[in-house]
């Protein structure tokens, strides 16, 4: 008799286990089912054996996906996968801003996201550099669902550049250097349309007249700025020497480097310069003469008024008061031609030794006559300062010499 052997296979069980929804941009996965060993397919399998479907792949929308195993008593199954699209809350590059720029509308890659950070509206994206404020702001942008995304990006606000020039308008050619000035450090400076080597101006080495100065950054957020200055002619008052001159010198006209200014000072016309000895009387004068306006000058010297010469008047430069009869008092010679004279004569230390008030005639005597002594003692050798007032306005001035 025969003998037959009947196999009775188990059915294979295909059922896929449940997946997705998924969305574009989710990394790829591994379908499984309850029995292992069949054959996937469908958009989106990359890997037939292992099962691994690709979101990404497969792309937006409904896929059927299906597994089978065709061997004996074999089966299949098939299920739907669903992707969604990705949301891109790429934000669209901005800035940077100017703090005193005008606001501006943020965009994305997608619309229907919410905003976040400093100057952002939150629904319109409207971004005002001014509320923002100057500095780095960190901006956010988040779309919503379970394929949402965000973004983040750093906006900068940067201060404007403040250009406007502070010096000042008008400058003398003598002037020194002067250090340029304006609200903010960090330009650069162009006189008459030439760039300056530093902020340093130097009204010396410019012509006289207008010129223009323009300081400027070419930055971002830069500015400039446009100064007309001027340089005006130095004015010199410089007054020539003169005199000394005799009180009955007739009227002389004191001259100057520059004509226009105004004269100050005894015996001078304060407009014509007109310098009159007898008018500002014997003695020193101080004159000044000033040029007024933006570059004006003053001047000041000393002029001299010195009496007339007096006739017949013969002063001794020495004095030998030894006792042998010559020169042993201090005899002026025509002093008798003046009705009063005052006599002081001082050391060198400026103490008055000798004084004489009276009559001129009455100094012709011998015993009022100076003879080198201080109260009844004989003084040192050397020289004696003396000034000798006649009738009260003249005056002669020297030294006398005491030798023994």
């Amino acid at each position: 008799s025969d003998t037959i052997i009947i196999t009775v296979n188990a059915d294979f069980d295909a059922t896929i286990d449940p997946a997705g929804p998924f969305c574009s941009d989710d990394d790829p996965v591994t379908l499984s089912a309850v029995n292992g060993g069949g054959v996937w397919s469908g958009t989106g399998i990359t890997d037939s054996i292992d099962g691994t479907f690709d979101p990404q792949t497969a792309g937006e929308g409904t896929h059927q996906i299906t597994y089978e195993f065709s061997g004996a008593c074999g089966n299949s199954d098939q299920i739907s996968i669903t992707v969604y699209p990705a949301a891109d809350a790429t934000i669209n590059p901005a800035g940077p801003f100017c703090e005193t720029d005008s606001p501006v509308v943020l965009t994305a890659a997608e619309t229907g996201g919410t905003w976040n950070g400093p100057g952002v509206d939150s629904n319109t994206g409207f971004f005002e550099p001014q509320v923002a404020g100057i500095g780095n702001h960190e901006i956010s942008y988040a779309i919503a669902g379970d394929c949402g995304d965000t973004d983040t990006v750093v906006i900068a606000v940067i201060e404007n550049f403040d250009a406007t020039i502070k010096t000042a308008e008008n400058y003398c050619s003598n002037d020194p250097e002067t250090v340029l000035d304006a609200n903010t450090d960090g330009g650069t400076w162009y006189l008459d349309g030439t760039e300056l080597p530093d902020s340093l101006l130097y009204p010396q080495d410019i012509s006289t007249g207008q010129h223009t100065l323009i300081y400027a950054f070419s930055g971002l957020c830069g500015d400039a700025d446009t100064l007309n200055i001027t340089v005006h002619q130095s004015a010199d008052a410089t007054i020539e020497p003169a005199g000394p001159f005799i009180i009955t010198e007739p009227p002389v006209m004191l001259s100057v480097a520059d004509d226009g200014g105004t004269w100050e000072g005894n015996g001078v016309n304060e407009n014509t310069g007109e310098f009159t000895p007898e008018q500002a009387g014997i003695g020193e004068h101080m004159i000044i003469y000033t040029i007024t306006g933006i570059c004006g000058n003053t001047d000041t010297t000393t002029i001299e008024v010195d009496p007339e010469e007096i006739k017949d008047l013969l002063v001794p430069d020495i004095i030998t008061p030894n006792g042998d009869g010559r020169n042993d008092t201090w005899e002026i010679q025509g002093v008798e031609a003046h009705s009063n004279v005052t006599i002081n004569i001082f050391n060198r230390w400026g103490d008055e030794v000798f004084v004489f008030e009276g009559t001129a005639q009455s100094y012709v005597a011998t015993n009022n006559q100076w003879d080198g002594t201080f109260n009844g003692n004989d003084l040192p050798m050397g020289n004696y300062v003396y000034i000798i007032t006649f009738d009260n306005e003249i005056t002669k001035k020297g030294t006398v010499t005491i030798i023994r």
